[in-house]
Parts: structure tokens; C-alpha cells; sequence
């Protein structure tokens, strides 16, 4: 049987899914990379793949009944991790038994065999240019060169349960709001929260704050030109690969500047910067000519209920009071 994807009532030309398919026709909706899909239990095996074309990351989702082989070996042009979210009974990778959550790292040209019974696992194929772009504007010019990780890369841990938590959310969103990945922002911004849930989750080694971090003037160079940035981009998405990349120092560093300068962390900045400019707004506007939702948007916030909310919360009065005084 020719496999077919399918559609429901809300659909993306960036989110593919194949239903009851046979196993190996799985390999069809693997882009990059190589593998084989291989049944190893009797009977009939209807499984289900996703994939969820992100900018420079495609999602894999594989839900397979039976019992099941997957061959295959890394590549020199990808980051690629594998990440068991459900199984029953066998679950092994290259032999060795897997019976706790976590991330495994494929490597660089490394053959790989991963063996499991009625499982759901969830695969990361990064463009790795991209994947180092970002981990060096996370990381900062002081940081140790990335290295490629093989194998089990976290055990059982907060750390661990962060990136399974990023890539079940972006898999929920494919699932409930497809549409949702046509916008590139989303889709970069999503495919950003599973790479800081990635980098987030390596050694402290990885991040020395010294060389940043060396007196207080240098700190406030770092607030200063997080600032500076803030000014014509604050009312827009801004992630924090963007603030390392524009202050060149890592995230952690980033936090110890605005934790000593500021007190506060640099997302934290931003919203009190978007509460202020928005209560401007209000301040300032005819309540018959603009509305609330007016102000909340031109100030950067996408969310009105969350924005009203954080507003009473800050100032002690909800928004249209302030419109109407």
C-alpha cells in the first residue's frame, strides 16, 4: 500500500503526517539522514509518523505497535538526537538498555541501532551550521568549543525533562493548531526553544563567565547594549539567542549582568519595559479613537488576557482604567 498523508480541518505545509502506515514505509517522511524501519514482531504493524518542518530542524514522531529495528548512521552535515517518549517492554540503543527518559545524540557518522516494543520516539535532525550558529550566540566568544555527543546524552533530570517537554510542546502544537507553523517566526522560535532546552542542559563548563564577567563596568556595557538593541526591537520577538548575539557574551553571563545591575533577569527587563511603554500609551490616548488592545500590541504584547493580567498585577488597576483617566 502507497502511503498518503493526511489532513485534517486545519492544515500546514510545514506539519506532515502519514497514518497507518506500514513500518517501513516510515522512511519515507525522513528528509535528511538515513535509516531503515525494520519489523521484528509477527502481524501486522500500522504505525504513524510526523514531521514537523521547522527552519533547520525537522521533528520526527514515530508510533509503532509492534516490535521494531531502526538502522542507520550519523552525518557530518547534522545534529540529530533521538528521544524516547513512550515504550513498552524492549528498549535498547546500540544494545545498551534505555529504561529511563532521556536524550540520546546520535554523532558524527556513527552507526547506530536502536531496538523497542509498541513505541513512541521522537527524533531532532538539525542542520548542524545552524545548530553551531546558535549554540555560539548562546554560549558566548568565551565559551569551549561545541562538541558533538554521542550516546546517552542526559540521564533522568530537570535538564532532561526540559528538552522533552520543549519537543511534546511543539509536537501538541502540530497536533492541535497545524496552521500555527506557517508563520517563520513561530516556527523559529519554537525550533529556538528546543535548541535552548538543548544547550541549557550541557555542563556549566561549557558557559566560563569570567573572561565576560571581569568588573562591574563590564556588566553594565552588557546592560547598556541590551538596552540599545531594546529600543528598536522591543515591541517585537526577541529571543534570547539575539541578546547574546548582540551583547557577545553567554546566557549566563547575560543573567549575572542583569541580576547585578538590573535585579531583575533580561526577560523579566523586557516586560516591565513593555508594561511601561504600554502604559504610555494608555496614558496618553483618546479612550474614543483607541483600545486597549491597540496599546498592548503596539508595546510588544501578543497575548491580551496575559497582558491585562501582568498590567493589574504591576500597576494596581486594569488597563481601561488607565485608558479612561
Amino acid at each position: 500500500m502507497e502511503a498518503q498523508e493526511k489532513h485534517g480541518p486545519e492544515s500546514s505545509k510545514n506539519v506532515h503526517l502519514l497514518r497507518q502506515i506500514e513500518c517501513d514505509q516510515m522512511a519515507e517522511m525522513v528528509r535528511r539522514g538515513d535509516g531503515e524501519f525494520i519489523q521484528l514482531g509477527a502481524g501486522r504493524s500500522w504505525g504513524n509518523m510526523l514531521r514537523i518542518d521547522l527552519e533547520g530542524l525537522d521533528v520526527l514522531l514515530a508510533d509503532v505497535p509492534n516490535r521494531t529495528a531502526v538502522h542507520g548512521s550519523g552525518n557530518a552535515d547534522l545534529e540529530v538526537f533521538s528521544i524516547p517518549l513512550r515504550w513498552k517492554g524492549e528498549n535498547r540503543w546500540n544494545g545498551v538498555v534505555v529504561d529511563t527518559p532521556t536524550v540520546i545524540g546520535w554523532g558524527n557518522a556513527c552507526e547506530f541501532s536502536r531496538v523497542a516494543t509498541d513505541a513512541v520516539i521522537a527524533t531532532l535532525i538539525f542542520d548542524r551550521a545552524i545548530f553551531l550558529a546558535r549554540y555560539s550566540d548562546w554560549a558566548g566568544p568565551e565559551a569551549v568549543p561545541y562538541e558533538v555527543i554521542t550516546g546517552n546524552l542526559f540521564d533522568t533530570s530537570p535538564a532532561t525533562m526540559g528538552i522533552i517537554h520543549a519537543v511534546q510542546g511543539a509536537i501538541s502544537f502540530a497536533e492541535k493548531t497545524p496552521s500555527l507553523f506557517d508563520l517563520e517566526h513561530r516556527r523559529t522560535a519554537i525550533r529556538d526553544s528546543i535548541l535552548l532546552a538543548i544547550f541549557e542542559a550541557l555542563p556549566e563548563s561549557h558557559f566560563p563567565v569570567k573572561g565576560a564577567m571581569k568588573s562591574r563596568s563590564a556588566r553594565r556595557e552588557i546592560v547598556a547594549r541590551t538596552d540599545d538593541y531594546l529600543r528598536t526591537h522591543g515591541d517585537g520577538e526577541v529571543s534570547l539567542f539575539d541578546l547574546c548575539s548582540v551583547t557577545g557574551v553567554s546566557s549566563r553571563s547575560l543573567e549575572y549582568a542583569f541580576r547585578e545591575i538590573i535585579g531583575v533577569s533580561p526577560f523579566q527587563y523586557i516586560k516591565l519595559r513593555r508594561l511601561r511603554r504600554a502604559r504610555a500609551l494608555l496614558r496618553e490616548g483618546d479612550p474614543g479613537l483607541i483600545k486597549v488592545g491597540q496599546c498592548a500590541r503596539t508595546a510588544g504584547f501578543s497575548h491580551l488576557g496575559r497582558f491585562s493580567v501582568e498590567y493589574r498585577k504591576f500597576f494596581g488597576e486594569s488597563p481601561s482604567t488607565t485608558l479612561g483617566t
